[in-house]
């Protein structure tokens, strides 16, 4: 029960401070940000709201009914709009994700994600009959040679984070 109050209190709060300031900014979305500040400095503890959270996040889609209703009352008025409706859409999905796609590797190059680790290999597969090493690859063994007889390369395989992998070696 007394995290239902803190949840309402601080709903109520976000919407009077959204009045006082000319609602600029939804009074629900104050009051959520200063739960979450509360929760974060443990002003407020997790463990008295998390019952009330669970229960209201498990009735939620009851909350969209009333919405629903909204849209099939007013769907002429959506018809209407349909183009409005569609190019904001996607316009503004397109922005989210360039944003997000930028911000996400300008973080990266900041600080630097770590690659992950080269797999080793962990058998060698030797090359099927009548198949060639590729002159690209055997190119740089046979110079380092220099005349002498190349010995017939054999395939590794290894598996990577995307999959197995082939790679030839000596």
């Amino acid at each position: 029960m007394t995290g239902l109050f803190y949840i309402l209190f601080f709903w109520l709060v976000g919407n009077v401070l959204s009045r006082l300031t000319g609602n600029i900014v939804s009074g629900n979305i104050i009051g959520m940000v200063l739960l979450f500040a509360s929760l974060c400095l443990h002003w407020v503890k997790a463990e008295t709201v998390r019952p009330a959270a669970r229960f209201l996040l498990a009735g939620m889609a009851l909350f969209f009914v009333p919405f629903g209703v909204g849209l099939m009352d007013s769907y002429r008025v959506i018809l209407d709009n349909l183009w409005a409706v569609v190019v904001s859409g996607v316009v503004s999905t397109v922005a989210v994700l360039l944003v997000a796609g930028k911000t996400f590797q300008s973080l990266n190059r900041r600080y630097g994600a770590p690659l992950p680790p080269v797999a080793e290999p962990e058998e060698e597969i030797p090359p099927l009959p009548g198949e060639e090493m590729p002159e690209e690859a055997s190119g740089a063994s046979a110079s380092a040679t220099a005349g002498a007889e190349a010995e017939p390369a054999t395939v590794l395989r290894s598996e990577t984070p995307d999959g197995p992998s082939d790679a030839e070696a000596r």
